[in-house]
C-alpha cells in the first residue's frame, strides 16, 4: 500500500519552464505550490498566487518617521534644551 502524494520536486533549465509548470500546476488544482529561482522571474509570484507585499508602503513610512523624529531630536535640543547665540546665527539653522 503506497502513501498518497504529498509532494513534487522539479528543476527546469529555463525561467519560462518554470512559469508554465507552475501556470500548469495550479491550473491542476494544487493549492500549496512554491517556487524558487536564483533571479527574479516575472510573472511568477502572480502565477504562484502570492498575496501582495507591502514592504514597501512600510519601508517608506518607517523611513519618514525616522527621519522626522531625527530631526525633531536636533531641533529639541539646540533650540529648547541648550540653545547657544553663536554668530547670531537662527536657533533652528538646519
Amino acid at each position: 500500500m503506497s502513501a498518497p502524494l504529498y509532494g513534487l520536486l522539479a528543476e527546469y533549465p529555463t525561467a519560462e519552464g518554470l512559469l508554465a509548470a507552475v501556470k500548469q500546476v495550479r491550473a491542476a488544482g494544487w493549492v500549496s505550490v512554491d517556487a524558487y529561482a536564483p533571479f527574479t522571474v516575472d510573472g511568477l509570484a502572480e502565477a504562484l498566487g502570492a498575496p501582495p507585499d507591502h514592504v514597501a508602503p512600510w519601508t517608506l513610512a518607517g523611513g519618514v518617521i525616522g527621519g522626522l523624529g531625527a530631526y525633531f531630536m536636533q531641533w529639541y535640543s539646540a533650540v529648547v534644551s541648550y540653545p547657544l547665540n553663536i554668530g547670531g546665527r537662527p536657533l533652528d539653522s538646519w
